[in-house]
């Protein structure tokens, strides 16, 4: 038998104290939890908030913050695990929480030490600082509408700019109440502006920022409309919402001027900041002959006023006589930018030359009132002077009536006379007292009575033939046909004339040339043969011929020569309703049966 000593058993008992004090101390290092806290900021005013964040390892780990809330406010917090950058730096993954606190009151304060898991936090110390009655009413302005104008005296008409802006520090939804306007326009501008700024009281604010254009229609003082923010705020995602109260911007108070007596009369008023008129020309001006067409385009551009102020451009004098005008299609725009707007007219004229020579197309003037130099001003297109050739298309004069010969002349008895007409009623009255002394006879049953009412009333009409003979045998003056130069016959009794059906020299040249597509000359055709049926006045040509679209048929044929390009239209689709209406033209006018107003196409 082996007997151990003393000595060895008490070595073993050290060992196994040893190897369990060193799994116990294993035990506690493996468990030992990491917490970092630290603050956005250690010092703030009294009504602030700001945040606190800890960092734990290992991520499963939880704070406490129940000592938080004997100070402080806890509004929101969130939790971030394994943040892919910090991870990498520190090699470990952890969790961090970001905890939104609101102190309770004023003073030094301290966050406590917070416990997570085994471990506790630093304590970190605050400064409250304590402001003034009026610096927290200016605090407080959480939400605010700030309007303003351009201008507070505009003149009647003028668009004037309006800027709204709503400034924000707080989570808001709502709208703007519903603005009626009272004598005067409103226009948006554009979408709305967002952004961020610092304004007076130090604060960063969100802002969104509207344009509008507000145009007053009559002079005199008045208000602008006020505007307000209908809604609901809360100051952070967690919080209740609250009904936003007063959200409304002040009064601005207008004098809106009447028109400058400087401005001339009768024309349109026009103020603006920017007006220019310019023009563009086309057809044949190198060359023009007499019964060719020549085309004004011109675009008058205006910064302010809308599109439907803008009126058609005036001659600074009247065309001269070789010229006849007729006033094309009209086209208006505007281009709303985002502080102001940019109206454009396009107007076309188009100018029939009639006699040969130096004609000179007048200059064309627009006035206008310039609101940053208060003053009156003229927008102008200059005249165009063109050499018009006599070519062959002059128009031809009616053709006077036939005189007649010296002989035929002779032959024609002479009318009535003074001293025949006395005669003549003479022997009327004589004839009416013979009558009723007849019809008296004949009432009493007098048997001479009834003879002579039967010779009195014979020599009557006798008496009546006599004297109407002259004026029948008169032979009337011959009418000539405008257009054609024919001389219309003289009517026998009992004799019905008849229209012909074969159709006239001008009319069967018409349709050759719209077949032929020969649009210039068929202008020139209807304008030369066309004066019985009313040319120029289109209106009336068609009332009388019966051809309802023969003003369209004209316009669409000056478009084809003198419009733009996406103004055209078909040349075949033209030619075929050319034909139509041509064929169905009647051989002579008719006699007008329209009452409304003229719409000429070249003016007298």
């Amino acid at each position: 038998m082996v007997r151990r000593s003393k000595g060895h058993c008490c070595y073993g008992l050290l060992m196994l104290c040893t190897l369990i004090l060193l799994l116990g101390a294993s035990s506690s290092v493996w468990a030992a939890t990491e917490a970092l806290a630290s603050v956005s900021r250690t010092t703030l005013v009294d009504g602030d908030a700001f945040t606190l964040r800890i960092r734990v390892r290992p991520a499963d780990q939880t704070p406490d913050l129940a000592p938080l809330r004997r100070d402080f406010e806890i509004l929101e917090q969130r939790q971030s695990t394994n943040n892919p950058a910090l991870q990498e730096e520190l090699g470990r993954s952890f969790t961090e929480w970001e905890i939104t606190l609101l102190p309770r009151h004023s003073g030094e304060l301290t966050i406590p030490a917070l416990t997570v898991g085994n471990a506790t936090t630093r304590p970190i110390d605050i400064r409250v600082l304590q402001i003034s009655p009026e610096q927290r009413a200016i605090r407080d302005r959480n939400v605010e509408l700030e309007v303003t104008a351009s201008t507070t005296s505009p003149y009647v008409d003028e668009s004037i700019l309006v800027t709204l802006t709503l400034y924000y520090n707080v989570n808001i939804s709502g709208q703007f109440a519903d603005v009626s306007p009272q004598d005067s326009e409103w226009t948006a501008l554009g979408d709305a502006i967002e952004g961020t700024t610092r304004r007076d009281d130090g604060r960063n604010y969100s802002y969104t920022r509207f344009h509008y254009l507000y145009t007053p229609l009559t002079p005199g003082q008045r208000d602008l409309p006020a505007f307000s923010f209908e809604g609901d705020y809360r100051t952070h995602s967690l919080a209740p919402r609250q009904t936003l109260r007063d959200v409304r911007s002040e009064a601005i108070a207008l004098d809106v001027k009447p028109i400058p007596s400087d401005f001339p009369a009768g024309q349109t008023w026009l103020p603006a900041r920017d007006v220019t008129l310019e023009d563009t020309w086309a057809g044949n001006l190198e060359a023009p002959e007499v019964g060719d067409q020549i085309t004004r385009q011109t675009t008058l551009s205006a910064t302010g006023p809308p599109a439907s102020r803008l009126s058609r451009p005036q001659h600074e004098s009247d065309p001269p006589a070789e010229v006849r005008q007729y006033e094309g299609q009209v086209q208006s725009d505007e281009q709303l930018q985002p502080q102001q707007r940019v109206s454009v007219r396009q107007d076309e004229v188009a100018y029939l030359l009639t006699g040969a020579g130096e004609v000179t197309v007048p200059a064309l003037r627009v006035p206008w009132w310039d609101l940053e130099e208060d003053t009156l001003r003229w927008a102008e297109a200059p005249a165009r002077t063109v050499n018009v050739a006599a070519g062959a298309l002059v128009p031809a004069p009616e053709p006077e009536p036939e005189a007649m010969a010296p002989e035929e002349a002779a032959k024609v008895p002479e009318a009535p006379t003074e001293s025949r007409a006395l005669t003549f009623a003479g022997a009327v009255m004589v004839l009416a007292l013979l009558l009723g002394l007849g019809w008296l006879l004949k009432r009493r049953r007098i048997r001479p009575g009834a003879l002579l009412w039967q010779v009195i009333n014979r020599g009557w009409l006798r008496l009546a033939k006599f004297w109407w003979r002259p004026a029948q045998d008169h032979p009337r003056k011959s009418r000539s046909v405008p257009g054609n130069g024919a001389v219309r016959p003289r009517k026998e009794p009992g004799h019905k004339q008849k229209r012909a059906d074969k159709p006239s020299v001008w009319l069967q040249q018409a349709r050759a040339q719209a077949a032929a597509q020969d649009w210039q000359s068929l202008l020139a055709t209807l304008s030369t043969n066309l004066g019985p049926w009313g040319w120029p006045d289109l209106a009336r040509v068609a009332s009388r011929s019966g051809q309802a679209e023969f003003p369209d048929l004209v316009r669409a044929t000056q478009a084809l020569l003198y419009g733009a390009a996406n103004q055209q239209p078909d040349p075949g689709q033209l030619a075929e309703r050319w034909e139509q209406c041509l064929q169905n033209w009647p051989g002579h006018p008719q006699a007008e049966s329209d009452s409304g107003g003229p719409d000429g196409l070249y003016p007298d």
